[in-house]
């Protein structure tokens, strides 16, 4: 990441600017509607630590328009979070680095569905003794989307340290 052209000398002061390119995911419009907007803010958690390094508004989140005729999920160029209704339990980051910089040139982040029953349960194992709010369904799910877009953002970040 580096800043724009005329905000160069800013950032040798250590003044917050904007980048270049700033990192954009796309949220898959399959993704239930119910989570869309805790994705974004775990999207958004991490301006916090983009800004520790010179660097406002670095990461954006959007909901793609259903009229724009450019958005393709499946092209390269296009960093998406993908949500997929399966039984499956998983998720992954793939991306596509630069082995000469080390520069992320595309990521995205898949999640298939049951991935959220699985850790819900795992969760309301772990802390139900503790916490009796855990026992909630709704609310657990609810964490659990932004913490798990947190968590798989975190693995780009570190990257890109």
């Amino acid at each position: 990441m580096e800043p724009k052209d005329e905000d160069k000398e800013k950032y040798l002061r250590e003044e917050l600017v904007e980048p270049k390119k700033p990192i954009i995911y796309y949220i898959d419009p399959a993704t239930p509607i119910q989570w869309r907007e805790k994705i974004i803010a775990g999207v958004y958690d991490w301006q916090a630590a983009f800004e520790k390094y010179g660097f406002k508004n670095a990461v954006i989140a959007k909901i793609p328009d259903e009229n724009d005729k450019d958005f393709d999920i499946d092209d390269v160029d296009i960093r998406v979070i993908t949500y997929a209704a399966s039984p499956k339990s998983n998720a992954m980051g793939p991306s596509v680095v630069d082995p000469r910089s080390g520069e992320i040139i595309e990521s995205d982040i898949i999640w298939w569905h049951n991935v959220m029953t699985f850790s819900s349960e795992w969760m309301r194992i772990q802390t139900r003794l503790t916490r009796s709010k855990a026992r909630e369904m709704c609310l657990v799910m609810n964490i659990w989307v932004k913490q798990f877009v947190l968590f798989l953002l975190m693995k780009l970040v570190i990257r890109l340290a």
